[in-house]
This record gives structure tokens, C-alpha cells and sequence, in this order.
């Protein structure tokens, strides 16, 4: 299932399995020492969760985009906006990046190196413009 929830609802799931055997005894039924044996090292991986991107996709009004999609230059992997409210997350190693918002209808934009460091979400908003709000502006100007 996880591999199949990234691909086609950008959901980065993880199953952590501690051991070979499928189910080990327990005799107070609380599994305490594998927790205790690996408490820490859970801890410091979900730490990682927050190394990449996260933001809002609006037009210019401020309204949410949903459906936008959001790339990485040199990564073949996308994720679409599905938040009613436009808000969108992307896990991504430390490093400098261009990050692409496009939908069809509007103009898109590329925010260009963006700084991602260890341990933190770097705020990427974008604000794309309505081809057709475009349009409507122009002929405005011109009459």
C-alpha cells in the first residue's frame, strides 16, 4: 500500500519492523522492552519528516489552488495540491533547489534555489496568475 499511496496521493508512509519474528511473546502484553531498545533511534528518524518543502498554492486574490502540481528540478516525482485550502508538502534531502507550481489555466512559476536544510520545512508559497484573469485585465487596459 505505501508504495501505491506515494505514487498516487503524494502520502509518504513508513512501516518500521524491528525484528524476524512476526509476532513475539509478550508476557506483559505492553511490548515495553521494544520500545525501550528503540525509543531513541524512532525518535531521531521521525526528527527527519520535516527536511523538505511546504507551502500554499493561491492565485492572486488569495483563493486556494488546488490541483496545482508542484515539481523539483531533476526529480521525476510530483505531487499534486489536493488541500481545499491550497497547503501542500514535500519531503526533500538537504540542498538547493528550483521548485516549479503549475496548473492548467494559469502561468507557472518557479521559485529558484531554494535553500533546504536538515531537520526543517523551508516555506515555499506561490501565487500563480489566472491566464484568464490576464486576458480580462488586458482588455480592460485597452478600452
Amino acid at each position: 500500500m505505501q508504495d501505491w499511496n506515494y505514487f498516487y496521493n503524494d502520502c509518504f508512509e513508513l512501516t518500521v519492523e524491528l525484528g524476524c519474528c512476526k509476532y513475539p511473546s509478550d508476557a506483559d502484553g505492553t511490548y515495553s522492552d521494544v520500545w525501550f531498545h528503540n525509543f531513541h533511534s524512532v525518535f531521531n528518524y521521525t526528527q527527519h519528516a520535516h527536511t523538505g518543502i511546504q507551502g500554499r498554492v493561491t492565485d492572486y486574490e488569495g483563493n486556494p489552488v488546488t490541483g496545482a502540481v508542484i515539481s523539483v528540478t531533476n526529480n521525476t516525482k510530483t505531487i499534486t495540491v489536493r488541500h481545499e485550502e491550497g497547503y501542500y508538502w514535500r519531503p526533500l534531502a538537504t540542498g538547493i533547489y528550483n521548485i516549479t507550481a503549475t496548473k492548467h489555466g494559469y502561468f507557472s512559476y518557479t521559485r529558484r534555489n531554494v535553500a533546504v536544510f536538515d531537520d526543517n520545512s523551508t516555506q515555499v508559497p506561490f501565487i500563480l496568475i489566472s491566464k484568464s484573469q490576464v486576458r480580462k485585465l488586458r482588455k480592460r487596459h485597452h478600452q
